[in-house]
């Protein structure tokens, strides 16, 4: 069975998509700011030493079998959004161009990370209001996780050290490795 979680975090720097990437065999990263369509699909490129057309695969075929792990997954155009309809749908990527005909596997777990629209999540509003994203896109997500942030001075105090920590020594103890966020 196939998965294809969303989860809405307000806490800066949860980083849920590290800890799914640090323990999945095959799997793909991205950010929504920095993939484009073609990015997460497939592209056709022009291959300069031969002038021939080629494919060239994108995150959702590169982890077939895997996850595709999306941060900022609300600052992505909504474009480059409906270019992974097919993946979550048919698990397929289908190419079309420059005489170039594939259906390619896309068997993939998607994991999108997205920040509430006004930066904080307002619990008197409905998820979709917070998100942001259409109704067609979030029925295609499997499940729904919200990370809420709760201020607590002490917690923050201690997340805060733990960075500095972790960039101050470039290398944490094996012991606080673990996700400051319980998960």
């Amino acid at each position: 069975m196939r998965l294809a979680p969303l989860a809405v975090s307000q806490a800066p720097g949860c980083h849920l998509n590290v800890y799914i990437i640090a323990r999945v065999q095959f799997h793909a990263g991205t950010t929504g700011r920095g993939s484009s369509g073609v990015g997460l699909t497939a592209a056709v490129v022009k291959d300069m030493d031969t002038g021939e057309s080629r494919l060239e695969a994108g995150a959702a075929v590169l982890a077939d079998r895997g996850v595709v792990c999306i941060d900022e997954f609300d600052k992505m155009s909504m474009g480059d959004r409906v270019a992974i309809h097919e993946v979550m749908e048919q698990q397929t990527v289908t190419v079309a161009k420059a005489g170039l005909h594939a259906s390619l596997n896309a068997r993939c777990a998607l994991l999108a990370a997205a920040n509430p629209v006004y930066g904080n999540y307002d619990t008197d509003r409905r998820p979709q209001d917070n998100i942001g994203l259409p109704d067609s896109l979030l029925s295609r997500f499997d499940l729904l996780f919200i990370l809420l942030d709760t201020i607590d001075r002490d917690s923050d105090q201690q997340v805060a050290n733990h960075v500095l920590r972790s960039h101050q020594f470039n290398e944490l103890e094996p012991s606080s490795r673990t996700c400051l966020y319980g998960v």
